[in-house]
């Protein structure tokens, strides 16, 4: 699946916000994720809070400021879910669009979209107010 929107930021700030662990935590549901960010490098979510949460990946494609692409999995028996994260600039911020390939939701479009719609919401408005 496909979403779109407009965030009112730069492409470098969006950027900031995929990359940052810091800053993953305030739109993906309190994970931090943190990662070298260069292909083949491992990928770990941390929760904000007490949770003990289990999820890693790997990062697929790193072009700096304009494409991200990663996979994450809770577990190594799970099937991956694949993660693509495209930015172009725009007047007045950015186009962001997020590709998702998740294995497991493919017959239930409407989870996915529940799932990652107010992710893109809430990395576009990290990136409007982070500093």
């Amino acid at each position: 699946m496909t979403f779109s929107c407009f965030a009112p930021a730069h492409p470098e700030r969006v950027w900031d916000a995929l990359t940052d662990a810091a800053l993953t935590g305030r739109y993906l549901y309190g994970l931090e994720l943190h990662s070298q960010w260069q292909p083949g490098s491992p990928i770990e979510a941390r929760a904000t809070d007490d949770r003990t949460v289990f999820v890693g990946g790997e990062v697929l494609c790193r072009h700096t400021g304009t494409r991200l692409s990663y996979l994450l999995r809770s577990s190594a028996a799970d099937p991956p879910v694949y993660v693509t994260w495209l930015l172009r600039s725009a007047p007045g911020g950015s186009v962001v669009t997020l590709q998702i390939d998740d294995l497991d939701a493919a017959a239930c479009p409407i989870d996915t979209e529940d799932v990652w719609l107010p992710v893109l919401a809430g990395l576009a408005a990290t990136a409007a107010t982070a500093v």
